[in-house]
């Protein structure tokens, strides 16, 4: 008996302790589903719970708070009554997609109801997983107030369109003012075609010594003119990514015709002109000779206008880095020289030391601002030095590929003994294609002094006609012409002639980058532009001559 009794003792024990343990998880249930309440309603995304049509069962006080009303009238609604009228259809895909996939979907939605802090018409993004309780069908669906986020992009998008608008703005002014640049090109090199054609024709006349110095006079006003001209499209063109060539071409000869470019200048001054090249400078490198050789004489004819008494020299040297070889050219004079306040101007556009109303030189002040430009796009830098009053130190680096153990022969040209009047040229047929009578008559006067004898018609119409009559080797073909312009007549010629056509040589008043390519794309053979030059002429044609000889 007393053993049953311990026995009824310790079970009732147990029991007791069952008690205290059901009760403390069930209040440890109590406090866990209180706070995943507190969780569900106080979070910052709003929670439901929606029938697979959108009818709303549940939902957290911040879902009926970005909603934009009480949670009591969410309650056997459509969720699409809270939805802006553009969103609808998309809810009702995005429903069936919900249903019909185990996975996650999300999708973002405009609200049409006030939300919080007074915001109408919010973006949310919406996440939702299909669920099963055994009775209804539905999904859970969180969603995240994301409008800041919207106007944020939306602003971006339109800052970004604004951006797009400035930029295609500002190629159209570009493009717009290129046109332009290139039709004043025409206007006003075309007159100097005349000037200088004319007068470099006079000059090969026999001519009293006052003749010839006015004669004179007027073409170094015409080459003047034709410099200022050449620097300001030089300058539009540097707006614009200007190309640099990359060809074998030898150092020295480039420095040597600088220099000639100057020498009459120095000399009508009496300026000691000379150049060094220090040992270890390489002869022969790749790069472009054309832009290297403006460079410097950009430099040179800037240290001969800026010095009246004294020396104007060149000094090359190099040395080797990571690139290859670096080249350093230093241009010093016993010039005016630079006061120092101006020192870090003068590489600026369209900035002179000169600039009172009595200045004694002309220029526009475009030459630094080109080279400098130039210079950077060969990879180096450039500078000044300066001491009022004794001269100044002009130096210049670029980066160069040399080519060891070989000298270049750029520019080297095989001398003709019989130029003038050659009877070989005279059978070569030529025609010229230009409307100015002016410029008409330079050219045709000029092939005649080479020993041509050439046809001449006005515009691209009577090039056709002329083909008709009879074969022509080469024409000399202006590009603005009237009734049918140069590059039209071209490609006349080459459809008519597709195989035996004549060559053609491009002749224009147009002097922009990527002209001459412009010309050889509409089929043209060759490029010269205006003023010409009969050393120019003279060696274009000859690029052509032997093998339209064979030809005959």
């Amino acid at each position: 008996m007393r053993a049953l009794c311990h026995e009824l003792e310790v079970h009732q024990i147990e029991l007791e302790m069952q008690n205290e343990e059901l009760k403390r998880l069930q209040s440890e249930l109590i406090a866990s589903e209180e706070k995943y309440r507190d969780l569900y309603e106080f979070a910052p995304i709003g929670y439901f719970t929606l029938e697979s049509s959108g009818k709303i069962r549940d939902a957290n006080l911040t879902g009926a708070s970005l909603l934009g009303t009480e949670r009591a009238h969410l309650v056997n609604n459509r969720f699409q009554a809270y939805l802006d009228q553009g969103s609808l259809l998309d809810f009702d895909a995005f429903c069936r997609r919900v249903m019909e996939s185990k996975a996650k979907q999300t999708k973002e939605f405009r609200l049409n109801g006030m939300g919080r802090n007074g915001k109408v018409h919010l973006w949310v993004l919406t996440e939702a997983r299909a669920i099963q309780d055994g009775v209804h069908h539905g999904f859970r669906m969180a969603i995240i107030d994301i409008t800041e986020r919207k106007r944020t992009d939306e602003a971006l998008k339109k800052r970004t369109e604004e951006l797009v608008l400035a930029k295609e703005a500002a190629e159209a002014a570009t493009e717009t003012k290129a046109a332009f640049l290139a039709n004043m090109s025409h206007e006003l090199r075309t007159p100097m075609n005349a000037v200088i054609g004319f007068t470099s024709l006079l000059l090969d006349d026999a001519l009293n010594s006052e003749q010839e110095e006015f004669i004179e006079g007027i073409r170094e006003g015409g080459e003047a003119l034709l410099a200022i001209i050449n620097d300001i499209l030089d300058f539009s063109r540097m707006e614009k990514e200007v190309e640099l060539e990359c060809q074998q071409f030898s150092l020295t000869q480039c420095i040597d015709e600088s220099l000639d470019l100057v020498a009459v200048q120095a000399s009508s001054k009496c300026l000691n002109l000379s150049s060094t090249i220090k040992w270890g400078t390489p002869n022969t490198i790749i790069g472009d000779h054309g832009r290297l050789r403006q460079i410097l004489v950009n430099l040179l004819a800037n240290a001969v206008k800026f010095t009246d008494i004294g020396d104007v020299s060149l000094t090359v040297s190099s040395k080797a880095d990571d690139c290859g070889r670096q080249i350093l050219f230093r241009i010093t004079d016993t010039g005016i020289g630079i006061p120092h306040d101006k020192i870090d101007e003068i590489f600026e556009p369209f900035n002179q030391v000169e600039r009172t109303i009595s200045r004694k030189r002309d220029g526009v002040g475009l030459g630094l601002a080109i080279s400098k430009q130039l210079v950077k796009l060969m990879g180096g830098k450039i500078w000044a030095e300066s001491v009022p009053g004794q001269g100044s130190t002009f130096s210049f680096t670029i980066q160069a590929v040399t080519v060891p153990g070989k000298r270049g022969d750029f520019g080297k040209t095989k001398k003709d003994a019989t130029i003038e009047g050659n009877p070989q040229r005279k059978s070569l047929r030529l025609l010229v294609a230009e409307d100015n009578p002016s410029n008409q008559k330079i050219l045709v006067e000029m092939l005649k002094r080479l020993g041509y004898k050439p046809d001449a018609v006005a515009d691209g119409r009577e090039v056709l006609q002329a083909l008709e009559r009879q074969d022509y080797d080469l024409v000399l073909m202006d590009i603005r012409m009237p009734e049918m312009d140069g590059i039209t007549a071209t490609r006349e010629i080459r459809k008519i002639w597709p195989d035996n056509g004549p060559k053609i040589i491009a002749i224009t008043a147009y002097a922009l980058e990527g002209d001459r390519e412009k010309f050889l794309d509409a089929d043209m053979d060759d490029y010269i532009s205006k003023p010409i030059q009969k050393k120019e002429l003279e060696a274009v044609l000859m690029k052509y001559e032997w093998p339209l000889q064979g030809k005959a």
